[in-house]
């Protein structure tokens, strides 16, 4: 992976993770092993197929296809109404969904309804579930693994695959964060402003910082309360005895 690639990402994730008032301050010297992780999906023969089949249906639904290219505007449109009330997809939407598969297959943002199909808890305490639906939203689809640095495949579960349709692949760049002895491993999307997945290395400073600022306001809380509760009782005579005086 080219260097300066490399140190785009690891600014995105340095950025990332100082932003957090908790965490641990880091530099790019302390971000490594950045490459990429393949997440399986279900949901890219449904690509395929609505990009193939309104293709086929304009060419080969009887009557139905050859009824637009002639005649009149009026007598074109009531062919297509026709066509639409018969369940038999418009022609005109052929192009778009082309326009999708392609774009998915040379890597732009997954499009329609994707579905993870992994369980594999490879970046622990983030749950798979979630990480699915992060890598739906912020990840690529490529038709190839991508080149020019390590690669990780996470495994399909068959429980959730289903039998007889390949899985789609979504890619994500990963980077690790090092600190000493400390380690973590985040995920981080496309885009120069690319969202970021993972635990960060927190503080044990600010975090203790945090504690006594906490122990403080709970303590004077406490205070407070018992001071309210000291004064209470000894209005009550007062009122006793103007009552008595009226």
């Amino acid at each position: 992976m080219e260097e300066l690639r490399l140190s785009a990402v690891a600014s995105r994730v340095v950025a990332w993770h100082n932003s957090h008032p908790l965490a641990r301050r880091i530099t790019r010297d302390q971000v490594h092993a950045v490459g990429y992780v393949g997440l399986p999906y279900a949901g890219v023969a449904g690509l395929a197929g609505a990009a193939a089949t309104p293709a086929a249906a304009a060419g080969g639904a009887g009557g139905a296809g050859g009824d637009e290219g002639g005649g009149t505007l009026r007598e074109r449109a009531l062919a297509r109404a026709r066509r639409q009330a018969d369940g038999v997809p418009d022609p005109a939407a052929a192009p778009a969904a082309a326009d999708a598969a392609a774009g998915a297959a040379a890597g732009t943002a997954p499009r329609g309804k994707l579905v993870p199909v992994f369980s594999e808890d490879f970046i622990a305490p983030i749950a798979p579930r979630s990480v699915g639906s992060w890598g739906a939203r912020h990840g690529v689809m490529l038709a190839q693994p991508p080149g020019g640095g390590p690669l990780r495949e996470v495994v399909v579960d068959p429980r959730l695959a289903a039998a007889g349709v390949p899985p789609c692949r979504v890619y994500v760049l990963t980077a690790a964060i090092e600190i000493g002895s400390m380690r973590t491993r985040v995920l981080i999307g496309r885009g120069q402003s690319a969202a970021v997945l993972g635990p960060r290395l927190w503080s044990g400073r600010r975090l203790a910082v945090l504690a006594l600022v906490a122990l403080g306001l709970a303590a004077a809380a406490l205070a407070l309360g018992l001071g309210l509760a000291a004064r209470t009782p000894a209005a009550a005579p007062v009122a006793r005895a103007a009552s008595a005086a009226g």
